[in-house]
């Protein structure tokens, strides 16, 4: 394994670190408590994360080439949430996103791509505009 990024809790001292393992596809994610020593998470991302985030003090946002995700870590060896697929523009493999951003109960959901598309995603429907 070859950590390839890291990105500390805004809050706690969390370390999430990010890197590719050779001869698997994607990438992966572990999640550290430095204060406890404790490893709070693993993932194997089925694609290349292209961009992440800490939501909450407990919630990585987690975007990957086809889908979103967040992650819980408030309990440990849990596995990151499906939220919704990239779908239209954003879904297309040369768009470059930039940012993230949820809702604090995970009701809605943007994704901000470097030529300012914004697609708000509630849970029960989605929607596109440009900025």
């Amino acid at each position: 394994m070859k950590a390839e990024a890291c990105l500390m809790n805004p809050v706690d001292n969390i370390i999430a670190l990010k890197g590719s393992m050779e001869g698997h596809p994607g990438q992966f994610l572990q999640v550290f408590n430095l204060d406890t020593k404790e490893k709070l998470g693993v993932y194997q991302a089925p694609y290349q994360i292209t961009c992440w985030r800490w939501l909450s003090p407990r919630l990585l946002g987690i975007v990957c080439g086809q889908d979103v995700y967040h992650w819980n870590l408030e309990t440990a060896n849990t596995t990151p949430e499906k939220i919704f697929q990239r779908a239209g523009k954003l879904a297309e493999p040369n768009v470059q996103i930039i940012s993230y951003a949820s809702t604090l109960f995970s009701l809605g959901a943007c994704l901000l791509r470097s030529r300012l598309l914004i697609r708000a995603a509630p849970l029960k429907a989605t929607c596109s505009f440009t900025v």
